[in-house]
């Protein structure tokens, strides 16, 4: 799905582009090209990541391969009378050929282009963009998986539920809409001179009013009136109008909302055992990652990991949650996660001199866990 989806986008942007430059608008030029390489780096390849991970001569990797030269390339056409000399270096690594300049330029495919797909693509990138935004005030990592994406469109519309629910790290999407509890607050510049020596009645009645009906009331009619039901006299009836009042709303425990242009996003901010479990795990990963970096491993390349654990600063649940997701530390990482061992002094013992020639060791302080990481190339340890 998001191969078709780059290349209709390709070609919508080879359309366009084409277009500004026979009318001689080279700024209308500039403009789809830079959306289109934003949408490349920062959609496509975090879509095909996993993709390009899969062993052998796989289908599924081969086409991203092949979409991504067919697109550098076209796209690298496109920007040569803009950007000559970037275009030319990145024409000439990817083609062997002679000049960019001396290239043809792309044919529109219009059997290529899917405007529908286009759109809902767009509505999943929105989408992440609110998730992502939620997410920062509720102060959830990026990498931190959520329980529920909730959305509540303004009107009914397809997208590709499969892709949101990867890039907003989520595991379910469910499309309902949420009840929030609206709150009326008084306007005491407006009401005081109004109401004068009444006012606390009229706040007290406020306070036990339905706040949805009142707000209700005055977008239909422009005025409500507020009765003292334990007063038949007629006395106590106020009007009141929406310069006397204004409306706040509170969503549910645990819920954050972001507005798109096609309705409002929700997100569940509780995390439970298992999602924060997970959370650890994927903080684990980090750190690995940065450590094979660090050694300059090649990306296949299978190394052995040991945890330490201070006792004293860090939480006993955090060995468990290592545990549980062992096999996704593993997997994500190129590792075997081993029981931690000393290197000297331990019937299980690290060969020495393996260590002080492939070893490398790093603490690292997670959400306040203090712990040490060891990794190790080409291990040899005796049993």
């Amino acid at each position: 799905l998001e191969d078709r989806w780059l290349l209709s986008r390709f070609n919508s942007v080879v359309r366009d582009v084409s277009i500004a430059m026979e009318n001689t608008y080279p700024h209308d030029a500039c403009r789809p090209i830079h959306e289109f390489i934003l949408e490349l780096s920062r959609w496509y390849i975090k879509l095909v990541r996993d993709r390009v991970w899969i062993s052998g001569n796989d289908p599924r990797k081969i086409s991203v391969y092949y979409t991504l030269h067919k697109v550098l390339t076209g796209i690298s056409v496109l920007m040569a009378p803009i950007t000559p000399h970037i275009s030319e270096h990145i024409y000439r690594n990817l083609t062997g050929m002679r000049s960019v300049h001396l290239a043809e330029w792309p044919d529109v495919c219009e059997g290529m282009i899917d405007a529908r797909l286009e759109k809902e693509m767009e509505i999943a990138q929105q989408i992440t963009e609110c998730v992502a935004s939620a997410r920062q005030d509720a102060k959830i990592k990026l990498r931190w998986p959520i329980s529920r994406v909730i959305i509540a469109p303004k009107e009914k519309f397809d997208m590709p539920e499969d892709i949101i629910l990867k890039m907003t790290n989520a595991k379910k999407l469910e499309i309902e809409d949420v009840k929030v509890k609206v709150i009326v607050k008084p306007n005491y510049s407006a009401m005081g001179p109004k109401f004068k020596g009444d006012i606390g009645l009229v706040t007290k009645l406020l306070e036990g009013i339905d706040a949805s009906a009142l707000k209700e009331g005055l977008e239909k009619t422009g005025e409500y009136i507020l009765e003292n039901s334990s007063d038949n006299s007629g006395k106590n009836r106020f009007v009141l109008t929406g310069n006397d009042v204004s409306f706040d709303t509170e969503l549910p425990k645990g819920i954050v909302a972001k507005e798109f242009d096609y309705g409002v996003v929700y997100i569940d901010s509780e995390l439970g055992d298992d999602l924060y479990s997970e959370a650890m795990a994927r903080e684990v990963i980090r750190r690995v990652q940065a450590m094979r970096k660090e050694l300059k491993l090649n990306e296949l390349e299978l190394v052995d990991v040991f945890i330490r654990y201070d006792e004293d600063k860090c939480d006993k649940n955090f060995e468990k949650y290592i545990d549980d997701n062992k096999e996704f530390i593993e997997r994500e990482t190129r590792c075997r996660i081993n029981p931690c061992v000393e290197l000297e002094g331990d019937k299980k013992e690290v060969d020495k001199k393996e260590f002080d020639k492939n070893g490398f060791e790093k603490e690292w302080k997670i959400e306040g866990n203090e712990l040490s990481i060891i990794l190790l190339r080409n291990i040899i340890y005796h049993l």
